[in-house]
């Protein structure tokens, strides 16, 4: 898969102060946080997350796309080092105030980015922004302890409701499922997610429906 997002992020750089999320909207998504809107806190997931952690072999969370922050708090409470990643400024800065009693580590970065190796990666809904699927997966499995899994709930276009889309948005999705050439946010097809999962040696793979999203697990 061509990585034709990352060439166009030089046009985009955060350090010249580029933020896809508008302050107004990181407002709104966190005062819906704290209300524990359903679409922005999936509490079964954090049950999820706790069965599969291991005190004893996982201490480092990377929190992937950690918006106002809700998921990293959650991990620092439970006593992990965590470091949180957004690509916007807006959700960092939100962040920061929700969590400021908390030892949390900072990246301000497109997700492909991130820096340092994790015994545990997470990613909720936001793997979409990533420039490449394939080439993020192996940084993904490159950085991750020998112990180590990822977990992450996948936004999936087959089992998405059918919604109509623009013709920008059908050339768009024919050079990402036909040409493997991904331009802008593109949620993967069922068939993609096992695909981009599969193309690395992950020791033990699981992924199951989780709503109409995808709930990906897989161990080093």
């Amino acid at each position: 898969m061509l990585n034709f997002n990352k060439f166009l992020s030089k046009f985009k750089s955060i350090d010249n102060g580029y933020d896809p999320i508008s302050s107004e909207y990181a407002e709104k998504y966190f005062k819906e946080m704290l209300n524990e809107n359903k679409e922005r806190i999936d509490n079964k997931l954090l049950l999820e997350i706790k069965k599969h952690l291991v005190p004893e072999n996982h201490k480092s969370i990377l929190d992937l796309g950690g918006g106002p922050g809700y998921y990293s708090l959650y991990f620092s409470k439970l006593g992990y080092e965590v470091t949180y990643l957004d690509i916007s400024a807006n959700f960092l800065r939100l962040a920061k105030s929700f969590m400021k009693n908390e030892n949390i580590n900072y990246q301000l970065s497109y997700m492909d980015n991130f820096k340092g190796k994790f015994d545990v990666i997470f990613s909720r809904v936001s793997w979409y922004y990533c420039f490449n699927d394939f080439s993020f997966i192996k940084k993904i499995y490159n950085n991750l302890s020998n112990n180590g899994f990822f977990i992450g709930v996948l936004h999936n276009r087959t089992r998405s409701k059918k919604v109509k889309v623009n013709i920008f948005r059908k050339i768009q999705i024919f050079f990402y499922d036909y040409l493997y050439i991904k331009v802008g946010h593109i949620d993967p097809t069922q068939k993609r997610i096992f695909k981009i999962f599969a193309s690395v040696p992950f020791s033990k793979v699981i992924i199951k429906n989780w709503g109409k999203d995808t709930l990906v697990i897989c161990y080093k």
